[in-house]
């Protein structure tokens, strides 16, 4: 059987349950958390929605990791059941794939409320 870490595609399972980009969505967070910062000691206010964003991104992080080796290790599953000409049991991965459709729609919102902050303050900056 192969190491978790290296399922690339999800043939088995016939579909990956929690698509993303880890590092990419690392380096916005790190994007994010900078600014918040930059913007701290030069604005204060748009400070806030920055730095919840970079919370949302990183909480984002953490859970599409977790989400992503629980897929791995179904996908492992699968081909392991397919290898022994056993029915592939998808339960798991469409609950998973729901997990991640709810995890998305909380930073989505997460995300808005940020947009929205900083839609305030920047109207309340002088021009």
């Amino acid at each position: 059987m192969s190491s978790v870490g290296t399922v690339a595609s999800f043939d088995a399972l016939g579909f990956d349950p929690a698509p993303g980009d880890l590092a990419q969505l690392s380096t916005a967070a790190q994007i994010c958390r900078a600014l918040a910062t930059a913007l701290l000691a030069a604005t204060g206010p748009l400070a806030l929605p920055m730095a919840l964003t970079a919370n949302a991104l990183s909480r984002w992080e953490t859970a599409l990791g977790e989400l992503k080796h629980r897929a791995r290790v179904l996908e492992l599953d699968a081909r392991q059941a397919q290898d022994n000409a056993r029915p592939i049991d998808r339960t798991g991965a469409n609950s998973l794939r729901e997990r991640h459709r709810v995890l998305v729609e909380q930073v989505t919102a997460e995300l808005a409320v940020a947009a929205e902050l900083a839609r305030i303050y920047s109207a309340s900056l002088p021009r």
